[in-house]
This record gives C-alpha cells, structure tokens and sequence, in this order.
C-alpha cells in the first residue's frame, strides 16, 4: 500500500511539474515577444525622434490576431534600416502566431482599420485613421 501511495504522490509531483514548466514556458516566450516587440518600437524611433514633418514618417501592420490579420499599425522614421525594420516585424508576426497556437489565445476577428497617414501631434507621429 505504501507502494501505491508513494507512486501516486511521484506521478502526481511529476504531472504538476510538467504543469508548471509550461506555464513558465509560456512566460518565457510572451517575455521574448515582449522583448522583440520593444525593439522594433525602439527601431522605428516613434518614441525618441522628434516628428516635425509627417512626410518623413510612415506605418506598419505588426501583430498577428489569433483569428488572422493584423494586430495593429505602428509609425516608423522614413530613414530608418527598413530591411532590418521588416525583417524584424517579419520575425515578430512568425513569434507571435506560434504562441498564439501553443496558448489557445483568441481573440476578436475583426478588421483592425488601416491608418490613412501619419501626423505630427505635440512633437510625436501620430497615425490618422479618418
């Protein structure tokens, strides 16, 4: 009986571990897309690059909803590497649409509205969605 018991207690340590250990997994991955999401802001230079002419700005889809399509659009600096600048969005989407499989995240399934421009608003590019 002591037997039984202590393999119980073995197969029950065991599953919770493997429960935790996906969760810490998943908290690993939302963390790196996280990180790669900070970078491609910080690459777009939307938050340190003042906007004093909209002409030299310009926006991206980024994101993937679990149901499909964009998530949403950010501005970027017209001089900016904007094959790196792709590349990375590129890597971030193909990030973010395995997590969402492997979390089962859902999410509405409609249209994100493209932005017609970007603006100059108080010094920060600003998208236009009218």
């Amino acid at each position: 009986m002591k037997k039984i018991s202590f393999m119980l207690l073995a197969i029950c340590i065991t599953l919770l571990s493997c429960s935790n250990e996906e969760s810490t997994n998943q908290d690993y991955d939302a963390a790196a897309i996280e990180a790669m999401y900070n970078e491609i802001i910080s690459m777009s230079l939307a938050n340190t690059m003042t906007c004093t002419n909209a002409q030299e700005w310009s926006f991206k889809g980024i994101g993937v909803k679990p149901c499909g399509g964009v998530a949403s659009y950010i501005p970027y600096a017209t001089n900016i590497n904007l094959t790196a600048f792709e590349t990375k969005i590129k890597a971030y989407n193909s990030a973010l649409e395995i997590f969402n499989k492997k979390s089962g995240a859902n999410s509405p399934c409609d249209i994100t509205p493209v932005p017609k421009s970007v603006a100059c608003v108080e010094g920060k590019p600003t998208l236009i969605y009218q």
